[in-house]
């Protein structure tokens, strides 16, 4: 156990990062307890990140559109932890959870509203090869799924009781899901009842698993490991990890990859069985994967121009828009992004390894 201190509002407090020791339900195979990570280190001071880089800025030519990349303020740090990759996260209402791959490879999780501010990162353990995908269960609880060391898509599944709300981590042990080695990260989303990953595999093609949650007779849900579908292609061939997320409206599914010639590509289904084909974004080309983030009546596709800012397109009752640049920050890798109480919130790894995030309203 190792300490660490997290800045919050004006203050200075002390928290534990707590290394997981492997058990026989609950680990990943090479996982080890204890293992060093710099999301459990002290972080340098806060600082501006590097002003916009005009070189490549023609690459993307924006227009406006239903959130406009001019409606995203300045980027600012989450007060500690050093990463590669940007957070998978979860909003509830008025708040985000947080989970990133520590610069040690275990799983963090973060806490943040609008009465809290951030709470710190506490360690969950586990030997991760990509960023983690999370994603909420109704109001019940989460699921967040990672690549391990093997390859294969690893799950971690907390179903609380009703109404135990949000401000806790995920508890369920890792499962790995059957089948299939995997490239990149993996994405995961809710939808009817059913847990969907998504993965792309060494044949560069995209895939997707089911997996219905049972409803109990006192409420909530329970998960059966071995309820997972075979994996269904759906085709395309995909440079980077995957992105998914479900209409603010709960009825229409939206996956996205980048293509071999990096453009996103976006399908979209609304039983999570039957996907329309790969359909390109308007203009554009990519140097990450794209991030999703719906809001009222709205899709918004977010990825990493050539000139390393945040570039952000939207879908409204047709395709998406031409994207837009999102004038501060220079970031490492792809984007994270979630609609939090009206606004949408983008997230990525500056070149510092630090997490900023903006607002777009």
């Amino acid at each position: 156990m190792s300490q660490f201190k997290c800045g919050w509002v004006a203050a200075c407090l002390a928290f534990a990062m707590v290394g997981c020791a492997a058990t026989d339900d609950g680990s990943m195979p090479g996982e080890q307890a204890d293992q060093g990570d710099e999301l459990g280190g002290e972080t340098p001071a806060a600082d501006e990140l590097p002003p916009r880089d005009e070189l490549g800025a023609s690459v993307i030519d924006g227009v406006q559109q239903a959130i406009s990349a001019s409606a995203f303020g300045a980027f600012v740090p989450v007060p500690t932890g050093l990463t590669d990759e940007a957070p998978a996260v979860i909003s509830r209402g008025a708040s985000i959870e947080a989970y990133v791959r520590g610069l040690g490879g275990q799983l963090h999780y973060n806490y943040w509203s609008t009465w809290t501010g951030w709470l710190g990162w506490s360690a969950l353990g586990g030997v991760l090869t990509s960023k983690p995908a999370a994603t909420a269960i109704r109001s019940l609880g989460m699921a967040v799924v990672v690549r391990g060391e093997d390859s294969g898509f690893w799950i971690r599944v907390s179903l609380p009781p009703a109404g135990a709300g949000s401000g806790h981590p995920v508890t369920g042990p890792w499962l790995r899901i059957p089948g299939g080695t995997f490239k990149f990260a993996p994405a995961i989303a809710f939808h009817d009842d059913e847990l969907l990953v998504f993965g792309v595999r060494t044949d560069d093609k995209m895939y997707v698993s089911r997996n219905t949650l049972t409803r109990a007779p006192a409420g909530g849900y329970t998960f059966d490991n071995g309820a997972w579908s075979a994996w269904q292609s759906l085709g395309g061939v995909f440079l980077s990890e995957p992105a998914v997320a479900v209409s603010s409206g709960g009825s229409r599914i939206y996956v996205a990859g980048r293509g071999g010639d990096r453009r996103f590509y976006v399908a979209t289904s609304y039983n999570g069985t039957t996907y329309t084909g790969w359909t390109a974004a308007p203009s554009g080309v990519y140097s990450s994967g794209p991030a999703l983030a719906p809001r009222s009546g709205e899709m918004n596709l977010f990825g990493r121009g050539l000139d390393g800012a945040f570039w952000v397109a939207t879908a409204t009752s047709g395709g998406f828009s031409a994207p837009s640049r999102i004038a501060s920050g220079l970031f490492d890798r792809s984007p994270a992004a979630a609609a939090v109480d009206g606004d949408v919130y983008v997230f990525g790894t500056g070149l510092d390894e630090r997490i900023y995030y903006a607002r777009g309203r």
